[in-house]
């Protein structure tokens, strides 16, 4: 069976830093004060750490109480963010949550940006965040390694673009109810550090890791055979040959819906617990003594 490398020419990298900083018992900022920085924190939402000897349900009344709604828990940091109800201010909100007994501290869900680089002293060898060669390496030596790869590549390529991505988008209320099943499921949260929820997202990465493990599935059409080069820059150009050993996907809109209902069901599978292959043995080697008659004795 031919196989056939999907490579991803489009690389997405969204880096976020969203940090919440502890407040403990210091008061907000003044009215002036935050009509200049009123993007400090997030209008509407709420960090509230709860003791630890406080029940859930009590967490839940609690929240009820204040016309709040819980959009997460930290349940190591027992820390809640919730949305707090239409009409009260952040300041408000805080003020009656720091009243209940079994609540710690309230704060708001600050935002903080990062303005310089990390003086952690290996930040230099991460070459995923700044790659110009700064370990060892040579400079530009990733999209030289891409323009080999398409030139030299002796089997089939089938690329996809950035355009078939930015059509096919990620239900956000996928995102919010099919992942229940863990509580701190690491997709869910990076969704949600990357943008306000709820919010559909482009799917770029997954167009080609389906056509790769499912290329006779009919998701996608295929373009004429050509090549495709990779410039200096980093751009990439198609161009049509009969004798070409390249594709790239063509977005089928007949099968639009069915692409992303089966990248809900992939991605928010639960996984399956499987028992080792010699523990099987094991069993299976067990039951047989156990079903076998007793050797008579002479």
């Amino acid at each position: 069976m031919k196989r056939i490398f999907s490579i991803l020419l489009i690389f997405t990298v969204l880096t976020i830093f969203t940090i919440s900083s502890r407040a403990g018992a210091a008061s907000l900022k003044s009215p002036a004060q935050t009509e200049q920085t009123d993007s400090t924190y997030r209008p509407g939402e709420l960090l509230v750490k709860f003791a630890p000897d406080v029940p859930d349900a009590v967490k839940e009344r609690t929240h009820a109480k204040h016309g709040s709604k819980k959009i997460r828990a930290f349940r190591d940091l027992r820390i809640d963010h919730v949305e707090i109800k239409k009409g009260l201010s952040v300041e408000q909100a805080i003020t009656a949550y720091r009243a209940e007994p079994g609540v710690e501290y309230a704060e708001p869900d600050y935002i903080v940006a990062a303005q310089n680089v990390p003086n952690d002293p290996l930040f230099n060898q991460l070459w995923g965040l700044s790659n110009y060669g700064q370990t060892g390496g040579t400079s530009g030596a990733d999209i030289k390694a891409a323009q080999k790869l398409f030139a030299e590549w002796p089997t089939p390529i089938i690329a996809s673009g950035f355009e078939v991505g930015k059509e096919l988008k990620y239900p956000a209320a996928s995102i919010e109810n099919d992942f229940a099943w863990n509580s701190n499921h690491p997709v869910v949260d990076a969704y949600r550090v990357a943008g306000k929820m709820p919010y559909d997202a482009e799917c770029w990465d997954l167009t080609s890791v389906l056509y790769a493990v499912r290329p006779d599935a009919g998701f996608f059409k295929l373009s004429e055979p050509g090549t495709i080069s990779v410039s200096d820059d980093g751009n990439t150009k198609f161009a049509p040959a009969a004798d070409g050993n390249h594709r790239y996907l063509i977005l089928d809109p007949a099968q639009k819906e069915r692409v992303v209902k089966t990248f809900v069901e992939l991605a928010s599978a639960k996984p399956v617990v499987r028992v080792p292959r010699f523990r099987q043995q094991q069993q299976q080697q067990q039951k047989k003594e156990a079903t076998k008659p007793p050797e008579a004795k002479p």
